[in-house]
C-alpha cells in the first residue's frame, strides 16, 4: 500500500484516504497503516474486527463490555455506548449555545 499525502503545511500533513491531519510525515506513515489490511493482524475475538495495534484493539474491546447505548445525555436524552462518544456529543450543545441555536 502506498501512502499518498497532500502537500505538507506548517500544521503537518493530511491523509489522502480519510482527510485526517497529522503533525508530521512520520505520524502520517504510522496512521497510514490503519488503512492497510496487511497491517491489521490483531483480531477481536468477539466480532473479528481487525486492528494494527494492541492499544486500538484494547480500546475497541471495551465496546463489548458496555451495554449498548446505556450512557444518556442529560440535555437531549440521546444515548451513547461510551463516555468518549458522549463527551464528543456534548460539544454540539456547547457549539449550539455559542452560535445562539437552542
Amino acid at each position: 500500500m502506498s501512502i499518498e499525502t497532500r502537500p505538507s503545511t506548517s500544521s503537518g500533513a493530511q491523509c489522502e484516504q480519510c482527510g485526517r491531519f497529522m503533525k508530521s510525515e512520520e505520524s502520517l506513515k504510522k496512521h497510514g497503516k490503519t488503512h492497510d489490511e496487511a497491517h491489521r493482524n490483531l483480531e477481536c475475538t468477539t466480532c473479528q474486527k481487525r486492528y494494527h495495534s494492541a492499544e486500538l484493539l484494547r480500546k475497541h474491546q471495551i465496546v463489548h463490555n458496555v451495554p449498548k447505548k446505556s450512557i444518556e445525555c442529560e440535555k437531549c436524552d440521546k444515548k451513547y455506548s461510551s463516555k468518549t462518544a458522549l463527551s464528543k456529543h456534548m460539544r454540539t450543545h456547547d457549539t449550539a449555545k455559542r452560535w445562539g441555536v437552542f
